[in-house]
C-alpha cells in the first residue's frame, strides 16, 4: 500500500512538467528574435555604412568638379586681357600685307596658330577621355587623324562631333539636377520648362544670339580701319564686326557666381558669430550721465568739414577684371 502511493515531490514535478515546457518554447522563439535582430542589425548597418561611402564619394566628386570650375574660371580671367587685344587686331589684307612685310611677324602668327590648334587638340582628347570612361554615352564621333591636328577646319568638325555626341547625355544631366534643385527649393511647378527646351528655343534664332556675341565696328579699334563715328545716344546699333567675339554677359555672369559663392560661406559664419558675442554696452551711458559727442576735424577756409566715404576700389577692380583698365 505505502509502495503504491506517490510522494509529494513526484506530484510537484508532473505539475511543474507543463510550465517547464512552455518555458523552453518561450526561451526559443526569444533566441530566434534575437538572431533576426542582429541579421536585421547587420544589414541595417551595411546599408548605413554603403551609403556614407556613397555620400562621400558625392561629395568628394562635388569638390574635383568644383576645383575644375575654379581653375577654369581663373584661365578665362587671365585671357580677358589677350581677348580684348586680340579684337584690335588688323584684318583682311592688311594683316596679309604685314605678315608679308615682316618674317618677325609672320613666324610669331603661325606660332600662336599651332599653339591654339594644340590647346583645342588637348581639349579634344580630355573629351574623348571622358566619353570613354562614362558608359551613358551610347554614340560614337567620328576619329581623327593626328595630321588633321593643326588644320582649323578638321578641328571644329571634330569638335562639333563630340558635341552632338555628348549633347543626350548633357541635356538629361542638366534637367534632372534641375528639377532636384526646384524641389528641394520648393519652387517646382507645372509651368517650368526644363533647361534643355529653353536652350533649344533659344536657339532657334540662332542669328540673333551670333549677333550679340560681335561687338560694333565703331566699339572695336581695330588697327588700320578708319575710325567709325560714335553714335548718338537713344540711336539704332550699327553694324557689327563677324571678326570680333565678345561674351561679355556671359562671363559677368560667371563672375557674379562666383563672388557671390565666395561671399556666402564668410556672411554665414558672421551671422553665427554675432549671434554668440555679446554686445558690448555702456550702461553708465544712459540717463545724460555721459556727454556724446564727435571729434570733428579742424576748419579750413573757415568752412566746416565735410565728411567723405572711404574709397571705391570697385571701378579698379572690375577695370582689372575686365581688361578696360590701363
Amino acid at each position: 500500500m505505502a509502495s503504491g502511493r506517490r510522494s509529494l515531490a513526484e506530484d510537484i514535478a508532473d505539475l511543474l512538467e507543463p510550465v517547464a515546457v512552455q518555458d523552453d518554447d518561450e526561451v526559443a522563439a526569444l533566441e530566434r528574435a534575437v538572431e533576426d535582430l542582429q541579421a536585421g542589425d547587420g544589414d541595417t548597418a551595411a546599408y548605413l555604412a554603403e551609403r556614407a561611402n556613397r555620400e562621400k564619394r558625392k561629395a568628394l566628386a562635388v569638390q574635383s568638379q568644383r576645383r575644375l570650375w575654379e581653375a577654369g574660371l581663373e584661365i578665362r580671367i587671365l585671357l580677358q586681357r589677350l581677348l580684348k587685344s586680340a579684337v584690335r587686331f588688323p584684318q583682311g589684307v592688311l594683316a596679309k600685307t604685314i605678315q608679308a612685310s615682316d618674317q618677325g611677324v609672320a613666324a610669331a602668327v603661325e606660332d600662336i596658330r599651332a599653339e591654339s590648334a594644340g590647346a583645342i587638340s588637348d581639349l579634344l582628347e580630355v573629351i574623348k577621355g571622358l566619353h570613354e570612361r562614362n558608359p551613358a554615352i551610347a554614340a560614337t564621333p567620328p576619329k581623327w587623324q593626328r595630321k588633321e591636328r593643326r588644320d582649323s577646319t578638321a578641328l571644329w568638325r571634330c569638335a562639333d562631333a563630340w558635341y552632338e555626341a555628348t549633347k543626350p547625355f548633357q541635356d538629361a544631366s542638366i534637367d534632372r539636377w534641375q528639377r532636384k534643385t526646384l524641389v528641394a527649393g520648393g519652387n517646382l511647378k507645372a509651368l517650368n520648362q526644363p533647361v534643355s527646351h529653353q536652350v533649344a528655343q533659344l536657339m532657334q534664332a540662332s542669328d540673333a544670339v551670333i549677333e550679340r556675341t560681335q561687338l560694333e565696328r565703331d566699339q572695336t579699334g581695330v588697327i588700320g580701319q578708319p575710325i567709325q563715328p560714335q553714335q548718338a545716344a537713344g540711336s539704332k546699333p550699327g553694324d557689327r564686326d563677324p571678326e570680333t567675339f565678345d561674351d561679355t554677359d556671359f562671363y559677368s555672369t560667371l563672375l557674379k557666381e562666383f563672388l557671390e559663392s565666395t561671399e556666402a560661406p564668410a556672411l554665414t559664419s558672421q551671422k553665427y558669430a554675432g549671434t554668440k558675442k555679446r554686445k558690448i554696452v555702456d550702461r553708465r551711458a544712459s540717463k545724460g550721465r555721459k556727454i556724446r559727442y564727435n571729434v570733428q576735424e579742424k576748419l579750413v577756409n573757415f568752412m566746416a568739414s565735410r565728411e567723405s566715404g572711404s574709397l571705391v576700389l570697385a571701378s579698379q577692380l572690375f577695370g582689372n577684371l575686365f581688361g578696360s583698365g590701363a
